[in-house]
């Protein structure tokens, strides 16, 4: 008896902070156009049969903003609910402005990885971060890189251009080295023509290898067959003898190697 009055109290209070909050919520949304909600699932019905098409999801969006213009308040499930803005000013403003950079909560699962540095603080402490860093990336210094960004990425848009009108292609690897060419081009002075040579050592050496054994359920080095190289590594106290395995890199590099 006495749990059932516990567990009805707690779900009285959880529903009554519910409607609170929904009350305070439709207060704010009301000056903003936008479909009609269902009250627990808020608008995800409207997306439910794009929610493998991305290209679908975003042009449901824009036919939103067609509809109800600018500014188009979207629900969804229980009281999350956010505000999509169209207009380069409400944009600028909102950027630009110290009151509106507490990020979503999406952003707290990258905290345990990445700490409180730029990209997840908010307030103050973002504040004074970007101060520090923005001078950095100030339009007179990035001028000077702007020959290296184009050469880099008319090479990215030649590796590209073989996967064209071919359907859906792990993109990764070719950005990735786009990126490390740019990097140490820009920031070191060094050409290290990473997508030219994606298997030379310093580029597999930037990020540690990931081993997988020939066999394995989850083997998928056919993935990175456009950079494969091949080794013969010798005996190593830590080698099973005679196993096969595939090496690949974060860069898509896979190395086919058998132990003796």
């Amino acid at each position: 008896m006495f749990g059932g009055i516990v567990v009805a109290s707690l779900v009285l209070i959880l529903v009554i902070n519910f409607l609170v909050e929904r009350w305070k919520l439709l207060k704010f949304t009301t000056r903003f156009p936008g479909p009609k909600p269902h009250f627990i699932f808020g608008n995800a019905g409207e997306f439910v049969e794009l929610k493998k098409d991305p290209a679908g999801i975003f042009k449901k969006l824009i036919s939103f903003h067609d509809i109800y213009g600018k500014r188009c308040v979207l629900w969804g499930f229980f009281n999350e609910v956010g505000i999509s803005f169209i207009d380069p000013n409400d944009i600028e403003t909102i950027l630009s402005g110290t009151k509106t950079m507490h990020k979503s909560v999406e952003y707290d699962f990258l905290e345990p990885w990445l700490g409180e540095g730029l990209l997840v603080s908010f307030g103050q402490k973002w504040v004074t971060r970007r101060k520090i860093i923005t001078p950095t990336f100030h339009f007179t210094i990035l001028e000077q890189f702007v020959t290296s960004f184009d050469e880099q990425t008319n090479i990215l848009v030649q590796k590209l251009k073989p996967h064209a009108n071919k359907g859906d292609f792990n993109i990764y690897p070719y950005t990735t080295l786009s990126a490390l060419d740019i990097i140490c081009k820009t920031s070191m002075g060094a050409e290290i023509h990473a997508q030219e040579h994606p298997e030379t050592p310093y580029v597999q050496s930037v990020k540690a290898p990931k081993i997988r054994y020939a066999g394995d359920e989850n083997d998928d080095s056919e993935n990175f067959n456009e950079f494969q190289t091949s080794t013969t590594r010798s005996n190593n106290e830590n080698d099973s003898p005679g196993r096969s395995y595939s090496q690949t890199s974060q860069w898509g590099v896979s190395e086919n190697c058998t132990t003796k």
